[in-house]
């Protein structure tokens, strides 16, 4: 990432400051249904570049970490990632506005060309982050081909023996590397454990 321009965020604030200052309030925050999420966003990303757009990550936060937890777990944050030509394109959800400062932190430290704006309403906020760079180690996912949701996923993984580790996130992808899945992968834990759950057969995948 090697160019630099930063889109400032005084008209988005205002914007959030001006609403926050007229009396209404926020409406009750339910969490996100990851999959609805990412089918809005992939509408978004090609109504921006077209049909040739790439989705190659969705990522997932959950309220709680999946070692202290029975049962509902709220998805409180969600990152899709797209791509086209040279440019990858990152959309944000969230409701806490905590994350607003972490993520003008992060686009400002980014070295490669890039904007973003915020956006907001009743219920949650939107960062999307356009940036001239390429995103690498995905396949463009194939969500058609998707017969478990992330809520079916989870309640299998919740189910299993598996030992859950101390972390709320899962990443939605087609790694680029054997066996190259031909439908996505829901992927919990962290990078030291984690264990993964094929979109479309609903299987574990011991290998990926």
């Amino acid at each position: 990432m090697k160019k630099i321009l930063i889109l400032f965020m005084g008209v988005a604030m205002m914007g959030m400051m001006s609403c926050n200052s007229c009396g209404h309030k926020k409406a009750v925050f339910n969490g996100y249904d990851a999959n609805t999420v990412m089918a809005a966003d992939k509408a978004v990303a090609v109504s921006m570049y077209g049909d040739s757009v790439r989705h190659y990550e969705c990522q997932v936060n959950y309220n709680n970490t999946f070692d202290s937890v029975d049962g509902d777990n709220m998805i409180v944050k969600v990152m899709n990632v797209f791509q086209y030509s040279d440019t990858s394109l990152m959309i944000y959800h969230f409701a806490d506005t905590s994350e607003i400062g972490k993520l003008v932190e992060y686009a400002n430290s980014i070295e490669s060309y890039h904007t973003y704006t915020i956006d907001t309403n009743k219920t949650d906020y939107t960062f999307t982050l356009i940036v001239n760079d390429i995103w690498l180690e995905d396949q463009n996912m194939g969500i058609d081909s998707i017969n478990f949701t992330l809520a079916d996923a989870y309640d299998i993984y919740m189910n299993s023996d598996y030992v859950k580790p101390h972390s709320n996130f899962v990443v939605i992808r087609q790694p680029l590397f054997p066996p190259f899945p031909t439908a996505p992968y829901y992927i919990f834990g962290n990078m030291y454990e984690c264990a993964a759950i094929d979109s479309k057969t609903g299987e574990f995948v011991e290998n990926f």
